[in-house]
Formats: structure tokens, C-alpha cells, sequence
């Protein structure tokens, strides 16, 4: 009977760790209490980017991560670059969590050295350097389709609508390199995308048989007009329109 008990407990346990999410937000500011604007902050879990966001024009920065453990990086070129690990246990749904970042301050205990911060994560700087020239072209896209006109908005998620249509994603084990990995294959309109998991975790992306960035992979995986359609009442049989939130690898 007790083990049956322990045996629910750490069943129920897992389901509350699983339920479980990280609501972080802060701000990037100088010493002097400027803001920031443009700094990439990332959410890292061993090397896996889980979650990125560009810090707006008043300095501030928001996301949520379904993982309770798990670090931040502060990166942009020009600025030292700050780390902040968060190792979050409280039994709550949803755990707000507040950080902030004084980026011109090399002496404060975030600051770090990127090089050594990179290679503990098994990462590179042009990886860095890719990631942030990517992400700053996202910002400023959505900024301008902010500013398009609605006949516009429509005009572009019939475009990727029609992209999409023959959208198709298959999940196959295969040997590569005398390495057991995990091939995801994502077809979208004419291109083929391949991202291959190694059993040590190490991950490939390929567009067409090309090496491609991870960045790259998921923006062009990615909706960008959820809703549009759906919110216009001139677009007939918008109903069968399902965008993706997401392709996750």
C-alpha cells in the first residue's frame, strides 16, 4: 500500500513539473537608468535555445518557458554581455519571474565572459552573431506589419496559406555518421527541410540538402499571419485555414 501511495505521489509530482511554467520579464537599462533598446535575450537549456525576445524602447523584455531550470543570456554587440540561471522549484502553475540587467555594467555579479559562456554551452559566436542579426530583422518585420494595411495583411496570409497547403511533417530514426538520430522532415510548398538529432542531443538543420542556421529553420517553419484570415470577413471559407503557432524541432 505505501509503495502504491509512493508511486501516485511521484506520478502527480511529475504532472505539476509538467504544468509548470517560467512567466519571465524585466528590463536592460545603462547604470544611469537608460533603456536599452535591441538587446537579445535568450532562454537556454544545454545549448537548446528554448526562447528568444529583442528588448523594445523602453528596455523591457517578456516570455514564458515550460522548464523550471534554466539560463538567460543578454547579448548585444558593443555591450558586455550578462547570464542569469534560474532554478525555479516553487509549486505553482505559473511563476513570475522579475530580472533586471544593468548592460553597461562590466563589474556586476550577471556579467560574464561570452567566449567561455559559449564554449560551456557548446556553442559558437558566429552562432551568437547569426541568431541576433536574425532576430533584429524579425523585430523589425514586425514592426513594419504592424504598420501594413489590413488589404495587405490579407494579401500576405493568402500567400502563406497557399504555402503551406501541402504541409507535411515525418519523424523517422535513421543511422547518420554511425550515430543512432531522429530525422524530422518538414515539407512547405517546394522546399524540404530536414532537422537531425543525434542520440547526444546534437541537432542539424538542412533546407533543400543545404546546411542551414537554426534561426533560419524556424522562421521560415514558422507562421507569421495567425488569424489574419480568420479576422477577415472578405476572405470566404477561412475556416479551414489552421495556421502552426509553431514547428518545434
Amino acid at each position: 500500500m505505501k509503495f502504491y501511495v509512493l508511486i501516485m505521489a511521484l506520478i502527480l509530482s511529475f504532472q505539476a513539473l509538467d504544468a509548470q511554467r517560467i512567466r519571465v520579464n524585466g528590463d536592460v537599462k545603462t547604470r544611469t537608468e537608460v533603456p536599452i533598446q535591441g538587446v537579445l535575450v535568450m532562454a537556454f537549456d544545454k545549448g537548446e535555445m528554448l526562447k528568444s525576445y529583442v528588448s523594445n524602447e523602453k528596455g523591457e523584455y517578456r516570455f514564458d518557458v515550460d522548464r523550471m531550470v534554466f539560463d538567460i543570456l543578454y547579448y548585444k554587440p558593443g555591450l558586455k554581455t550578462h547570464a542569469y540561471s534560474l532554478n525555479n522549484r516553487l509549486d505553482k502553475e505559473t511563476q513570475g519571474v522579475y530580472v533586471y540587467i544593468p548592460m553597461d555594467d562590466s563589474l556586476d555579479e550577471t556579467a560574464i565572459d561570452l567566449n567561455m559562456w559559449l564554449k560551456r554551452h557548446h556553442l559558437t559566436a558566429a552562432y551568437m552573431d547569426s541568431v541576433y542579426t536574425e532576430e533584429i530583422r524579425k523585430d523589425s518585420t514586425k514592426a513594419a506589419t504592424q504598420h501594413k494595411s489590413h488589404k495587405q495583411l490579407v494579401k500576405d496570409a493568402l500567400a502563406e496559406q497557399k504555402r503551406f497547403s501541402n504541409y507535411k511533417k515525418t519523424t523517422e530514426k535513421q543511422s547518420i555518421d554511425n550515430q543512432e538520430s531522429e530525422v524530422t522532415t518538414v515539407t512547405i510548398g517546394p522546399d524540404t527541410y530536414e532537422l537531425i538529432t543525434s542520440d547526444k542531443g546534437g541537432k542539424k538543420y538542412f533546407k533543400n540538402d543545404k546546411p542551414i542556421t537554426e534561426v533560419t529553420y524556424r522562421f521560415e517553419t514558422t507562421r507569421r499571419y495567425d488569424g489574419v484570415l480568420k479576422s477577415s470577413k472578405s476572405v470566404k471559407k477561412f475556416d479551414k485555414y489552421q495556421p502552426l503557432q509553431h514547428v518545434k524541432g
